[in-house]
């Protein structure tokens, strides 16, 4: 019974870490998560991104979003005859 009891919490504690997110803070780490197939969560805090209007830089709303990462396309530079990688 005890052992049954300790593989439980030990199950239930690794299910846990495993399912805790990982920030993702650079373009390299974000490509790797989605080409490996992992589920990508986008958190947006708009007041720290710079918003622009016609050209010009507005203050930027106080609003955080969020949305899934689905569907994604990478092109490397020169394949659609773009100077950049996006």
């Amino acid at each position: 019974m005890r052992r049954s009891v300790l593989v439980c919490y030990v199950a239930l504690a690794v299910s846990a870490t495993a399912a805790a997110p990982t920030r993702l803070a650079t373009f390299d780490s974000l490509m790797k998560a989605l080409s490996s197939g992992e589920t990508v969560n986008l958190v947006l805090d708009y007041e720290k991104m710079k918003l622009l209007v016609d050209g010009k830089e507005v203050e930027s709303p106080k609003a955080i979003g969020g949305m899934k990462f689905t569907p994604w396309e990478y092109f490397a530079k020169g394949v659609i005859r773009n100077d950049k990688a996006y």
